[in-house]
């Protein structure tokens, strides 16, 4: 079929004039030249992209090798900066320590301080680039991954405006990484000082990440890392999931009955803790709570959880007998009667001592 697709051909070829077979050469090559333009044309788009993206890469490349040259240098000073902003500290400590750096701030000469962040006295700071008569009452928020916000208000009384844009200058570039969410000036008609009402909010950072292997220390506070591992179970299994907090999260499938679950904590005693935990719930027969191994007595009132799949916040709050030795705690502790079985997935839990409210 092929040869007498080309006899035919050819037999048109023959057919044709010297001239017209001249202009269909011509035609012909017109048309693969065409042809041979549009694929080299292609093809040099083809490699002007690919040379694109190979600097793009070596520009990448360089970018990485830097950081992984100072990524020493960098873990070491985060170091520095989260042994000032610890998670296991109280709230009671986080206030006295802004309350230390505002009012040391607000003089004339700040004093220095030393390797733990607190004020080195010097009798030479005499006098306050601002007054500060008293703050406000501190409120701790929960920021985010890997860290935790403390708000206070402060009030200035009237004064110059230059003193209060230093004293405001001096917040901002705090070791203690302050930051000012609101600012209020006000000024008496009569008078040329201004006054000024200041939000601050302290950063307190959680440190370096935990990892599954590591758990935090008997007696600590603070962020607890959720793995599986840690967990004791009735009639109920627990796993970890992905989550994006460097702490973890973990999935809890009651067993049809009655299940339990929890975590065993030992803190000091004396004291009162409180227990934040996020977590979601498939059924309204489990309750949470807090209460001492061996002794039912001390424990904190089990509270239902809501049913609708969302991701709930929910506080208790255990007072601790002080007896000299270290109280061992059920905290979380998780209670299920749901006869079909339930799923609860904990995606953060707080724990740290209730502290006094500062006025």
């Amino acid at each position: 079929m092929i040869s007498n697709i080309l006899e035919k051909l050819f037999n048109v070829w023959r057919q044709l004039s010297k001239r017209e077979q001249m202009l269909a050469l011509a035609t012909a090559s017109v048309v693969l030249l065409v042809i041979l333009f549009a694929g080299y044309q292609r093809s040099q788009t083809h490699l002007d992209e690919l040379d694109r993206e190979i600097l793009r890469l070596e520009d990448e490349l360089v970018s990485s090798t830097r950081l992984l040259e100072h990524r020493d240098a960098t873990e070491a000073e985060y170091a520095i900066i989260a042994a000032q902003h610890s998670s296991e500290w109280t709230e009671a400590e986080i206030h006295d320590r802004l309350r230390q750096e505002i009012y040391r701030l607000a003089q004339n000469t700040p004093a220095p301080l030393d390797a733990n962040g607190i004020p080195i006295p010097n009798a030479a700071n005499i006098g306050n680039l601002v007054e500060i008569p008293s703050l406000g009452k501190g409120q701790m928020t929960e920021g985010g991954t890997g860290y935790r916000e403390y708000r206070i208000n402060l009030r200035i009384p009237a004064t110059r405006l230059r003193n209060i844009i230093q004293f405001l200058e001096r917040l901002h570039n705090s070791p203690q990484s302050l930051r000012i969410d609101s600012l209020d000036l006000n000024r008496h008609p009569e008078s040329e000082g201004m006054a000024a009402s200041i939000d601050i909010s302290r950063i307190v950072a959680e440190g370096s990440p935990i990892t599954d292997s590591v758990r935090p220390a008997p007696g600590s506070v603070g962020r607890i890392n959720l793995n599986a591992a840690a967990w004791q179970t009735h009639n109920a299994s627990v796993k970890n999931i992905e989550s994006q907090s460097i702490h973890g999260a973990v999935s809890v499938h009651m067993m049809a009955g009655s299940s339990e679950i929890y975590m065993t904590q030992s803190l000091p005693g004396g004291k009162t803790y409180e227990m934040t935990v996020n977590l979601s719930s498939s059924s309204p027969d489990i309750t949470l709570g807090i209460d001492a191994v061996g002794n039912k007595m001390i424990a904190s009132p089990m509270q239902p959880l809501t049913s609708d799949g969302a991701v709930h916040r929910y506080q208790s709050r255990i007072t601790l007998p002080d007896n000299g030795t270290p109280v061992s705690i059920r905290c979380p502790l998780l209670h299920s009667s749901s006869k079909t079985g339930a799923l609860v997935k904990i995606t953060g839990l707080l724990l740290q001592e209730a502290s006094e409210i500062y006025q």
